[in-house]
């Protein structure tokens, strides 16, 4: 298997960091949540060589990409700028707990964009008016905080001795954390790693900084493109929901299954673990993607 390479993709606004496993196959490009990196995909790409190229990057204000986020809206508006700087040819977006909506509202902004969408333990399943509530909450001083406090969110320090503290520190808090003890402390060390951004000068900070979280719910509750089930009446493509009996969003399975009933492009699959499945059981995910393509096919006459 061909070593991935790690470039970058311009944008107006700074650097992306992009992490490409070159294969035959579909183009995929993957998309993590907030507080992720594009690390959390690295198990899910080699499964998935021989079948399909997978891509991942760090989305704006995360991980080792230079842009920053000012503004919700710039993280989905990024993705036509990677497509097309890496020549991915109708992709389907895969995207994991928020990496899920700002796929979606990818392909509701640009319909031609994407093939399908693959939507790992998303959290867009509630009404609009419950919606505004919900994100109102989870991007409120208070949860930020908290968060900040639990995952070290834009700490920084000036050196090595610095970082080295900071570093493990954080490690043994995080392995032990309920929202991501299941990955292992081996994906804990690697996603941290990969979340922490150096400058020349030999600082660092742990990324994304909390304004981040902040920034992401200033999003019009009026907006066409909202974190809303009503956001799946602007797509028509192939979707897969894969909804993990013990996901930060197991509630949610329900309203998913709403949302397949009489759609057969759409399709859900429940099946057991926590968010973190394309992860802790990566194969099994690599399996349902490849799947969901031969049926992506099927419906469009096999083009």
């Amino acid at each position: 298997m061909l070593q991935p390479l790690c470039t970058t993709v311009a944008t107006p606004t700074g650097d992306l960091a992009v992490i490409d496993h070159p294969s035959d196959g579909p183009d995929i490009l993957c998309l993590h949540g907030v507080g992720y990196s594009a690390d959390m995909w690295e198990e899910l790409a080699q499964a998935l060589h021989g079948k399909a190229r997978v891509v991942s990057l760090d989305l704006r204000g995360h991980g080792q990409s230079e842009a920053e986020l000012t503004e919700a809206e710039q993280i989905w508006r990024d993705l036509p700028i990677v497509i097309e700087a890496l020549g991915l040819t109708e992709p389907v977006l895969v995207g994991h707990d928020f990496g899920g909506y700002f796929a979606a509202a990818a392909a509701a902004t640009w319909p031609e964009l994407a093939s399908g969408l693959v939507i790992i333990d998303g959290p867009v399943s509630l009404p609009r008016d419950e919606a505004v509530e919900w994100l109102a909450t989870i991007t409120g001083p208070e949860v930020v905080d908290i968060l900040a406090e639990r995952f070290g969110l834009g700490v920084g320090g000036n050196d090595q001795t610095d970082f080295e503290e900071f570093f493990d520190k954080s490690v043994a808090r995080v392995v032990e954390d309920w929202m991501t003890h299941e990955t292992g402390i081996d994906h804990v060390r690697s996603g941290l790693t990969r979340s922490i951004r150096r400058s020349g000068d030999g600082s660092w900070q742990r990324r994304p900084d909390p304004e981040v979280i902040r920034i992401l719910g200033q999003v019009s509750s009026e907006a066409d493109v909202f974190y809303s089930i009503d956001i799946y009446d602007r797509l028509s493509l192939p979707i897969l929901f894969v909804q993990p009996s013990d996901g930060l969003y197991a509630d949610a399975a329900e309203s998913i299954r709403t949302l397949v009933q009489g759609h057969p492009e759409r399709t859900l699959i429940e099946c057991p673990g926590g968010s973190h499945i394309a992860q802790t059981d990566p194969e099994a995910i690599a399996l349902d993607i490849v799947n969901f393509l031969q049926r992506r096919d099927e419906l469009s006459g096999g083009n």
